[in-house]
C-alpha cells in the first residue's frame, strides 16, 4: 500500500469517489471525510481491495452542533433524555439494540450512491428537537418518527422522483438499483429498507410547491394542487379584459378534448377499507371519489349508458373549473354524435352535472376517430366545417396516453388512493413541461 496522504504512515484505504487517488490510514480517512459520509471506501488486505465503510473505522455522525460532539453529558442539568416518550415496546427495543439509545444509534441511510450504516450521536441539550427532527435538519428523511432506524437522504428522494417522472421507475425497482450500487456481487447482504418514504416525500414536495405544509392549519382544497394554465383563453392573461367587445363571438372559443384510456385499468381491491390517501381525492386532477361513485350509480340506472354519463361528468367538471365567461365551447369526443343526444336533459336531472346556461356548445369528433363513423357523421361533426375550430386535429389526448401507458402496468395493482396520486403527479409533470416550454427564442426571432 501507499503512504497515507495525511500523516505519511501506511495508507491501505482508498476512496472511490474522491477526485484525487490518495491513500489514507484509518484515522486520516475519517478526519478528511467528516463532511463526506456517503463516500465509498476500499481497504487493501494483502492480495486485493475489499469494500469497507467509514463506520468500520470509527466515523461518528454528530447531530446538532455542526459535526462536533454535543457538549452536554449525562448528569448535566441541561442534558435531556430523548427517550422519555418511549412507548410500551421501548424497553424491549432498547435491549435488542444493545442499550445505546441515550448515547448513539446505528442508522441505515439510503443515498443515491448506495445504502450506508452510520453511528449517530444525538444532541441532548435542553430544548433539543426530537430525533426525527434532528435527522431532518441534517437532510435525512426518516422512515418512522419514533425510534428511527432507517433514513433516506433528500438527494436520493429527489433522484427517485425524477426517475419516476422521466423513466417511469417504480419505488421498488429504484431501490433495487440502489442495492446494486451498494454491492452488485452480493445484493442480499444489503439491508432491506422498505421505500414508503418515496411516496410520502413526493406528497410533501407537491404540497410545498403549492404553498402548503408551511402552515399546519392550512390544507389543500379541491383543485388547489393543479397548475395554472396560461394557454387557456382567460381574460387578463392572454385576452384583454374587454375581449367580448373586441372580437366576434366565433373568434374566442373554449376547446375541450375528451378521450378514454383503456390501458389504465385498476384491479379491484381485496380490502378497500385499508386504502388511505395522503391527500384528498380531488385536490389534483382526479375528481372526488364519493361524488364520482354517486354519479356512476345514477349512470348505471340510466338508459343513456355509463360511458356517456361518465363523459358528461368529465365535461361538466371541466366547464365548471375553466369557466371564464366564454360564450362558446367546442367539445371534441370520439362518440360526440351520441354524446350530444339529450345532454341538456341529463345535466338538468343530475345533481352532479352543471353547465352554464348561457354557453353554446358545439360538438365535434377528432379526425383520427372520425374515419370509423358513418358518412353522415363526417358532414355533421368534422372539425373542417365548424366555424371557429381552426386547424386542429382534436386528438391531443392520444399523445398524452403514450407516456401514461408506461406506468399503467405498475399503477394497475395499486390502491385507489395511491393510483390517483401517481397519475396526478405525472399529469402535473406533463403540464409543467408544457408551461416551461412556452418560451420565446430571441436568437431565432430577435424582433420578439
Amino acid at each position: 500500500p501507499s503512504s497515507c496522504h495525511g500523516c505519511g504512515n501506511d495508507g491501505p484505504i482508498c476512496c472511490l469517489l474522491c477526485a484525487n487517488p490518495w491513500s489514507w490510514c484509518s484515522g486520516c480517512v475519517v478526519k478528511h471525510h467528516v463532511d463526506l459520509p456517503f463516500h465509498k471506501l476500499e481497504i487493501w488486505e494483502g492480495t486485493s481491495f475489499v469494500a469497507t465503510s467509514l463506520c468500520a473505522h470509527g466515523f461518528i455522525w454528530h447531530l446538532g452542533h455542526g459535526g462536533v460532539a454535543c457538549p452536554r453529558i449525562p448528569g448535566d442539568e441541561e442534558w435531556v433524555d430523548l427517550e422519555e416518550e418511549k412507548d410500551a415496546e421501548g424497553a424491549q427495543w432498547e435491549e435488542e439494540t444493545g442499550g445505546e439509545t441515550s448515547a448513539g444509534s446505528t442508522l441505515a441511510i439510503v443515498h443515491s450512491t448506495g445504502v450506508f450504516s452510520h453511528q449517530m450521536k444525538w444532541c441532548h441539550c435542553a430544548g433539543a428537537p426530537k430525533r426525527h427532527m434532528q435527522l431532518l435538519k441534517a437532510g435525512l428523511f426518516t422512515a418512522s418518527v419514533t425510534r428511527p432506524q432507517t433514513a433516506f437522504t433528500f438527494e436520493v428522494l429527489d433522484c427517485f422522483h425524477i426517475d419516476a417522472l422521466e423513466c417511469k421507475t417504480s419505488a421498488m425497482s429504484f431501490y433495487q438499483k440502489v442495492k446494486c450500487l451498494t454491492c452488485n456481487a452480493f445484493p442480499m447482504t444489503v439491508p432491506v429498507c422498505r421505500p414508503p418514504n418515496f411516496i410520502a416525500w413526493r406528497d410533501l414536495m407537491v404540497q410545498k410547491c403549492f404553498g402548503f405544509r408551511h402552515d399546519v392549519h392550512k390544507t389543500p382544497q379541491e383543485g388547489d394542487l393543479v397548475l395554472f394554465c396560461p394557454a387557456c383563453p382567460q381574460p387578463g392573461v392572454i385576452l384583454p379584459e374587454d375581449w367580448a367587445t373586441l372580437y366576434e363571438e366565433w373568434a374566442v372559443m373554449m376547446r375541450l378534448v375528451t378521450d378514454g384510456n383503456f390501458s389504465a385499468q385498476s384491479q379491484k381491491l381485496r380490502n378497500p377499507d385499508d386504502d388511505v390517501a395522503l391527500t384528498g381525492s380531488s385536490e389534483g386532477y382526479m375528481v372526488g371519489y364519493d361524488r364520482y361513485e354517486a354519479h356512476l350509480n345514477i349512470a348505471k340506472e340510466s338508459k343513456d349508458g355509463e360511458r356517456q354519463m361518465n363523459m358528461d361528468y368529465s365535461i361538466c367538471n371541466a366547464l365548471n373549473y375553466n369557466s371564464t365567461g366564454m360564450r362558446n365551447a367546442l367539445i371534441i369526443y370520439d362518440i360526440g354524435c351520441q354524446w350530444g343526444l339529450k345532454l341538456a336533459e341529463r345535466v338538468k336531472c343530475s345533481p352532479y352535472l352543471k353547465i352554464p346556461l348561457w354557453m353554446k356548445i358545439l360538438i365535434a369528433i377528432g379526425k383520427f376517430h372520425l374515419s370509423a363513423h358513418k358518412r353522415e357523421c363526417y358532414v355533421r361533426f368534422t372539425l373542417n366545417y365548424l366555424v371557429g375550430a381552426g386547424q386542429i386535429d382534436g386528438e391531443i389526448l392520444e399523445t398524452l396516453w403514450a407516456p401514461f401507458n408506461k406506468i399503467s402496468s405498475a399503477a394497475r395493482s395499486m390502491t385507489k388512493a395511491h393510483r390517483a396520486e401517481i397519475y396526478d403527479d405525472h399529469m402535473r409533470d406533463s403540464n409543467w413541461k408544457k408551461l416551461v416550454g412556452m418560451s420565446i427564442y430571441p436568437k431565432i426571432f430577435p424582433s420578439w
